[in-house]
């Protein structure tokens, strides 16, 4: 696959990917853009934690189905992720809903990120300052991150579909 990223890597959010196969390009309807996503996976240039991973397998769907089958690069947790967390929770502790009973993706693709050096491609917005929650935007601002939305991601590999 032709590089047109200049080597960066993209950690992805659960929002983008469900996104783009529920919404805006579904397997059925597109899928080369699901097969350009399978290519830059393969020369690691798009990864996600694990815990996207059980975020998407909440849902047997196609998403689900095409991570199975692409071999999608879902990252286990390992040190450097865990020094992260440790770092993203302190800073960025309202990035998680403490009465969700399940665990969420945001700070460990945050943590993973900082770990990769990686920018981060999420579907959220930013809340702002005055919000008591935190979205990914709003802790990729405290940590000195970059996140961008798909659409930005699929321009940046210069990825056209005709």
């Amino acid at each position: 696959m032709k590089d047109p990223a200049n080597g960066q890597i993209y950690c992805f959010d659960t929002s983008s990917l469900i996104w783009a196969m529920r919404t805006a390009y579904p397997l059925d309807v597109l899928p080369p853009f699901w097969e350009k996503m399978s290519d830059a996976a393969s020369a690691g240039l798009i990864i996600s934690p694990e815990a996207v991973k059980d975020e998407i397998g909440a849902r047997d769907d196609d998403l689900l189905k095409w991570t199975k089958e692409s071999k999608f690069p879902f990252a286990p947790m390992d040190g450097a992720q865990a020094t992260n967390m440790k770092t993203v929770m302190s800073k960025c502790g309202p990035l998680i809903d403490p009465t969700r009973k399940k665990d969420e993706a945001d700070p460990y693709v945050v943590a993973l990120a900082l770990a990769k050096s990686a920018v981060i491609v999420t579907q959220e917005n930013t809340l702002g300052p005055s919000s008591p929650r935190m979205k990914i935007p709003d802790a990729c601002k405290v940590m000195g991150l970059q996140s961008i939305n798909l659409l930005s991601f699929i321009r940046e590999m210069k990825w056209v579909f005709r």
